[in-house]
């Protein structure tokens, strides 16, 4: 066998606009690069071609596929997702802003639960209700369950590479996880609030806000200063016809919409979520036993360290536990499945041909 010859400045050039924002170079940039003989000639191409916005367009792109990123919700209606786009944008300046992965992945999971949380880590929550949702299901129950599938099916294959999904309903055909490892992992979600037609309001199961804690609580003692004289109003009426007319003031008032930015998010349920339970072939209406979240036995297992947090915090915590588990340097799959992804766009075929299944049924690394 004789090595090809190296590539000439022409190709070279070529493969990488191609690759890093997905253009041809112009003419003038082709000469412009052939007729360049200073010996970082290559490093200035690479680093001028990163700089661009083109960069994360065309990178951005390639996540959005792996995480089913849609702007409608599937089923019959298809109905759309507003603010969809807000996590499509996040996604593109994580890779211009060359966001570090295990903040890129923390984030994504766990942005409203991190120490400093930001309105870019709340935009980055998006993630998890960018999938298919009926609203009119069958069965309401399944519908959840459905709904929660989808979430940790997507965040096992796009950061581990592992079809966790399959084990829903029995323990895995061909890897080793067990049936109670699947809830046990789901269980970390299972506080999420379900997806609900859109409303902007504070109490939205699946809409923030994308304002200052300060400036909303501002706004809320404002509302509640314009609700206090009707509501006196209404304690001190005396005819019905009259309690009729200031009710539907309050009502008014109450139902006026925040002047925030918004932006599709999760939002949990509280501080203390329901129990999680094996669901025997994973019907929702035959519930097995309980389970505590907990990592993959295959991958060392463990029970995650929970927060003790005061009966009216926002949310459980649990998504941060999973999300640092993740991003862990010390995990075993996390970085080699990003690699492969970008081995997979540079060189048409990653190391591993199956680069969302790292399990028996996929193919093996030529390079293990």
């Amino acid at each position: 066998m004789v090595p090809n010859p190296p590539a000439t400045r022409r190709e070279l050039i070529r493969r990488a606009y191609f690759d890093l924002i997905g253009l041809p170079p112009t003419p003038e940039k082709l000469l412009a690069f052939e007729s360049d003989n200073s010996p970082d000639a290559w490093e200035k191409l690479l680093d001028h071609l990163l700089s661009l916005p083109s960069y994360g367009e065309r990178w951005g792109r390639h996540w959005l596929d792996v995480v089913r990123y849609a702007q409608s919700s599937g089923y019959e209606r298809d109905g759309e997702k507003p603010l969809a786009w807000r996590y499509r944008d996040y996604v593109v300046r994580a890779f211009n802003q060359d966001k570090p992965y295990d903040q890129f992945i923390r984030e994504q999971i766990a942005g409203d639960e991190l120490d400093t949380v930001t309105l870019d880590s709340i935009v980055a929550t998006g993630f998890q209700r960018l999938g298919v949702v009926d609203d009119e299901p069958d069965d309401k129950r399944m519908a959840e369950f459905d709904e929660l599938d989808d979430v940790l099916s997507t965040t096992g294959t796009a950061f581990l590479g592992l079809t966790i999904g399959c084990a829903r309903c029995h323990d895995h055909k061909f890897d080793p996880i067990p049936q109670a490892d699947y809830y046990r992992l789901l269980s970390f979600f299972r506080n999420l609030r379900l997806n609900e037609p859109p409303k902007y309001t504070l109490d939205s199961a699946n809409y923030a806000p994308l304002e200052d804690a300060e400036n909303i609580k501002a706004w809320q003692r404002a509302q509640q200063s314009k609700l206090n004289p009707i509501q006196k109003r209404l304690s001190d009426a005396i005819d019905e016809s009259e309690k009729k007319r200031i009710s539907k003031e309050i009502e008014a008032v109450q139902g006026e919409k925040p002047p925030f930015e918004w932006a599709l998010a999760v939002r949990e349920l509280g501080a203390k979520p329901p129990p999680t339970h094996v669901l025997i072939r994973g019907n929702a209406g035959s519930v097995g036993a309980e389970v505590q979240p907990a990592f993959l036995s295959v991958l060392g297992g463990g029970r995650p360290e929970l927060p003790a947090l005061p009966t009216d915090a926002a949310s459980s915590g649990r998504r941060r536990q999973l999300a640092e588990w993740i991003a862990s340097s010390q995990n075993p799959l996390t970085a080699r499945v990003l690699v492969n992804h970008v081995w997979q766009h540079h060189f048409a075929h990653g190391l591993a041909k199956t680069p969302s299944d790292f399990g028996r049924s996929g193919i093996a690394p030529t390079h293990p």
